[in-house]
């Protein structure tokens, strides 16, 4: 008797599972994005300390005590295990990844730089994933477009190149964490997605002051693609003012009443005569901003007194940048209101408000330009960029023009951005191209004076070095010109003139820099000496 086959009934409406290689395939991607991000940066790995990574590395008390210094970095403020005095920046996260650093592996630059490159590179891999999950109902050709695009940009170089920007990349990470997490809990509403956003928050934060700005980026990603009511989204938000009330706590423990007063050095908006000079400078700068992420072709380490002038209102440029602004925020704030949940207004709206507390627009901060600050804003261009190609190429049947175009870009964005790390390579290759790029910059032309000073120390020839000398006392006449109150380039120029043992001109140099700033002790010190060479050693006692 034959064996009937029973027959297998299909369930109406059930989909075959997709095969694993396709979940293989997605992690290749990922794995690709990492890989690319960190090859563009390899010319970097042999690179040396440059500007301000002494104060945060090798010369850092706290950094160069290892694990044992971890508790101080927590405790207080950023520049106080170099300077011994708080100041008002708190950035611990970074510091103690340095100590890290320094307890398994010693003091080397190459070591800090390796890391900057390797976190760089998982940040690239977590925003890709972050993508995919928020594009999920796209070609996965979105968000690995905007995932190089982002890799690759030119105006990352000084965050990646330069040591003391670690900070910036772990804010990156931080928001790449928080913005992940909360897609995942208006997806599945479990509370361990809730936390895990809520540290990634915190981590954003002790990153670097401007990480609090993430906490916008929560409601805003969770009313776009979290599918949030507005009861729930406001819930939602709520929760991370748990992460900033516990930054303060840290903060004001670790920073106190530090005391520290900025100027012009460190922002030369403070220079503006007027609260209207100072909103139509800094919304000029934003034109700036925008113009280095369309065409990062001029790029420069420094943006300083005064390579952007002080504007008014009847200059052209601040008109131009807030018409250009103010109809971008216009139209974020329209397609929120009308409900039109696309692309292009949250690339809006996430640049605005990452850039939004670095702008110098609603205060002033410690920096008047740098293209650092541009780190986790420029990926709302990126996301912008990215959508119109895939949009109006990809999706339109033009594939290998979406192919094309997005290989041209990045392939001229890898060549520029490895182009530009070899600038970042020293102090003297940093700041030999300061003053083409920053000509009018008080600073650029002191720091190139101060390299030109240390070269000449290193010189034999009497004659040579001589003239050495005295071409880095030019650049710092020039710098003088520009900003006379520039209290380390008046000392320079002193120690420039000690060092040619003319000692007269040199106590005026250093009396110049005392006028700017009465306590300034590295001139009064060197002051003393040159009378105590002069022999006049009462004037050398006071």
């Amino acid at each position: 008797m034959a064996v009937k086959k029973k027959k297998t009934r299909k369930k109406v409406g059930s989909k075959v599972k997709p095969k694993s290689s396709f979940k293989i395939k997605w992690d290749w991607y990922t794995i690709g994005v990492i890989a690319v991000a960190f090859l563009v940066y390899a010319n970097t790995l042999n690179h040396g300390y440059v500007l301000d990574d002494d104060l945060v590395c090798a010369k850092n008390r706290y950094v160069s005590s290892g694990f044992s210094g971890i508790g101080d970095i927590f405790t207080h403020s950023l520049h106080e295990g170099f300077t011994g005095t708080p100041d008002r920046n708190y950035r611990p996260v970074m510091m103690a990844a340095f100590a890290i650093e320094k307890q398994f592996f010693g003091e080397s630059p190459q070591t800090h730089h390796f890391f900057n490159v390797f976190w760089y590179a998982l940040a690239c891999g977590l925003l890709f994933l972050t993508l995919r999950l928020i594009f999920k109902e796209h070609n996965q050709l979105l968000p690995l477009g905007i995932a190089l695009l982002f890799a690759a940009h030119p105006i990352h170089t000084e965050v990646v190149a330069n040591i003391k920007s670690r900070d910036e990349i772990f804010l990156f990470l931080g928001l790449m964490g928080t913005v992940y997490s909360v897609m995942k809990y208006c997806q599945k509403g479990n509370l361990k997605w809730l936390l895990f956003g809520l540290a990634a928050y915190l981590f954003a934060a002790l990153s670097k002051e401007s990480g609090l700005a993430v906490l916008g980026i929560v409601p805003l990603t969770a009313y776009f693609f979290g599918g949030q009511n507005k009861t729930r989204l406001f819930k939602t938000t709520g929760y991370f003012l748990i992460p900033v009330i516990l930054y303060f706590l840290l903060y004001f423990n670790a920073t106190g009443d530090s005391g520290q007063q900025l100027g012009i050095t460190d922002n030369s908006l403070y220079a503006a005569e007027s609260l209207l000079d100072r909103l139509a400078t800094a919304i000029a700068m934003m034109g700036d901003y925008l113009w280095l992420l369309v065409f990062p072709v001029s790029l420069s380490y420094d943006y300083s007194a005064f390579q952007v002038p002080i504007m008014a209102w009847t200059d052209f440029r601040p008109i131009v940048s807030l018409i250009v602004w103010a109809g971008l925020a216009g139209f974020t704030l329209w397609s929120i209101v009308k409900g039109n949940k696309n692309l292009v207004a949250y690339g809006i709206g996430f640049f605005l408000i990452m850039f939004g507390m670095v702008s110098n627009v609603f205060f002033l901060t410690g920096v008047t330009m740098a293209e650092r600050l541009l780190f986790s804003p420029s990926l709302g261009f990126c996301m912008i960029l990215g959508y119109y190609m895939y949009e109006f190429l990809f999706k339109k049947g033009y594939s290998n023009y979406f192919y094309g175009l997005l290989g041209v870009i990045f392939v001229l964005y890898s060549f520029k951005t490895f182009d530009r790390n070899a600038v970042w390579k020293s102090d003297a290759t940093l700041f030999s191209t300061g003053i083409h790029t920053a000509p009018n910059s008080s600073r650029s032309n002191t720091f190139y004076g101060t390299s030109l000073f240390e070269e000449a120390k290193t010189i034999k020839n009497v004659t040579e070095q001589r003239q050495k000398v005295e071409e880095a006392i030019a650049y710092y006449d020039k710098a003088l010109s520009i900003y006379d109150g520039f209290t380390e380039c008046h000392h320079h120029k002193g120690d420039a003139f000690r060092f040619l043992n003319r000692h007269t001109e040199a106590i005026k140099a250093y009396e110049a820099a005392v006028a700017t700033q009465p306590k300034y002790h590295p001139s009064l010190y060197n002051m003393g000496l040159s009378y105590l060479d002069l022999g006049v050693l009462d004037k050398a006692i006071e």
